[in-house]
């Protein structure tokens, strides 16, 4: 394939904490581990994929280790498969469980514990994200990363769903390479991920409006139309153009305020008006649960009625008969 990137693929297995430490120094960063408990139960596993500059590696440590290590110049996020996971840098400290995501703090010593912990981790170049940055309108002097776990639950998922994504295009026996423009689709596709989840100067007002992170009143906004507007086949694009936003800002803004998406929020809304219609309907007007959903766009009747539930704790028939 002409001009295709090869991808390194890599298993490690090993008792020997000496190898281990040479193989992460080589992988990452220097740093110095130590075992804290029964040195002999130690062992170590590793599961690694690289292309042009990006990682994926999938990693179990089998015993309690203390790490001390250098700087990160790379952007590195580690989601937690089993175990505890514990980073500190100066001051600051996140604790991690099973299914819980943290970025690498860039440019700072980190410090590790690591209890029996099962990992995966991307890691790319450093400077991609400072360029995304720049095209959101911060200068990349001044793009920082500004805290280590997602904004939002709804954005933890969209990480996790980045890296089955990423990990899928190199999963299975091939492909020995990838072509250029693959790589660079799933380069950007972790990039863009990295910086809609977890918090960063491009999320902040005091740049271009519009791009990366929305104020508040765009929230507003856009909810007032959904308000308003609910009755009537709305799209993404619509909403977001009420209020004034791309469709990618206005889904992260809703992630970080009412941690749902846009079309998330105007399915709360349709479910809130069918309960007031269920509510005031009078005795003998022919109200049927069927019929208000209907007209709230709700058409399969076993999803709606357990999505209705999960809102309100009671079935559509029960307000029915209470209204």
């Amino acid at each position: 394939m002409g001009g295709s990137v090869n991808v390194e693929r890599d298993r490690f297995d090993s008792r020997d904490m000496g190898e281990v430490q040479e193989l992460i120094s080589r992988r990452y960063v220097e740093h110095q581990p130590r075992i804290s408990g029964d040195v002999r139960a130690f062992r170590f596993s590793s599961r690694s994929v690289r292309a042009g500059g990006l990682t994926l590696d999938r990693a179990k440590y089998r015993a309690n280790i203390v790490i001390n290590a250098d700087p990160f110049d790379t952007t590195l996020v580690l989601r937690v498969r089993e175990g505890r996971f514990d980073m500190s840098s100066g001051r600051a400290r996140v604790v991690a469980g099973p299914g819980e995501c943290v970025l690498y703090p860039r440019h700072v010593p980190l410090d590790f514990v690591m209890d029996e912990v099962a990992y995966e981790v991307i890691q790319m170049p450093g400077e991609l994200t400072s360029r995304a940055a720049a095209r959101l309108g911060v200068d990349p002097a001044e793009f920082r990363f500004e805290g280590m776990t997602p904004v939002s639950a709804a954005m933890t998922r969209h990480w996790r769903a980045t890296t089955a994504y990423i990990t899928g295009v190199f999963s299975g026996p091939e492909p020995l390479e990838v072509h250029p423009l693959l790589l660079s689709a799933v380069l950007e596709a972790a990039t863009t991920a990295v910086l809609a989840t977890f918090p960063n100067t491009t999320m902040t007002t005091d740049y271009v409006p519009g791009s990366g992170w929305s104020a508040p009143s765009v929230v507003r906004r856009a909810v007032e139309f959904i308000e308003e507007h609910a009755a009537e086949p709305v799209t993404l694009e619509a909403i977001a153009a009420a209020a004034g936003v791309g469709t990618r800002s206005l889904q992260a803004a809703f992630a970080r305020h009412l941690d749902t998406t846009p079309l998330g929020q105007l399915y709360r809304v349709r479910l809130g008006r069918v309960r007031e219609e269920l509510q005031n309907a009078q005795p003998g007007d022919g109200s049927t649960v069927a019929d208000v959903a209907r007209r709230w766009g709700f058409a399969d009747r076993g999803r709606f009625a357990a999505a209705y539930r999960s809102a309100f704790g009671e079935l559509p028939s029960q307000t029915l008969r209470q209204g």
